[in-house]
């Protein structure tokens, strides 16, 4: 069986910076935990029938298998920039993020936790 899933996670992040300028560019790393407010979770996964079972949120039959919250995260990322004008640049930010606590609840049969590598690109500006 196929299934798809999707997970969205509601945060506050508190990080720590550190910046480097190097002639035309300028990089940035940050490093923090991230305090989880919800923890949402939509689509399919396969339970131990290996058969698909419903996780949506809005589903009255869903099984009862993440927490609604995901707790602390590690946080990191490593930022590089390089200006195109006064005061706008472009940017490339590869982050990291791992959940310190399991995700499932404690009547669940499996135990999941959670990293995550993502990278972020765009245009920045000064105000």
């Amino acid at each position: 069986s196929q299934v798809s899933n999707k997970y969205k996670f509601i945060d506050i992040p508190i990080t720590l910076g550190y910046q480097k300028r190097f002639s035309n560019f300028l990089i940035q790393v940050n490093a923090g935990v991230s305090l989880n407010l919800t923890f949402i979770q939509e689509g399919k996964i396969l339970n131990n029938l290996n058969s698909p079972i419903s996780i949506d949120r809005f589903d009255p039959k869903k099984a009862d298998v993440y927490k609604a919250n995901a707790g602390i995260s590690l946080i990191a990322s490593l930022q590089l920039q390089m200006p195109i004008s006064k005061t706008n640049y472009v940017f490339i930010e590869p982050n990291f993020r791992y959940v310190l606590n399991d995700v499932t609840t404690s009547g669940y049969q499996l135990s999941q936790k959670m990293s995550m590598v993502g990278s972020q690109f765009g245009i920045g500006f000064k105000l």
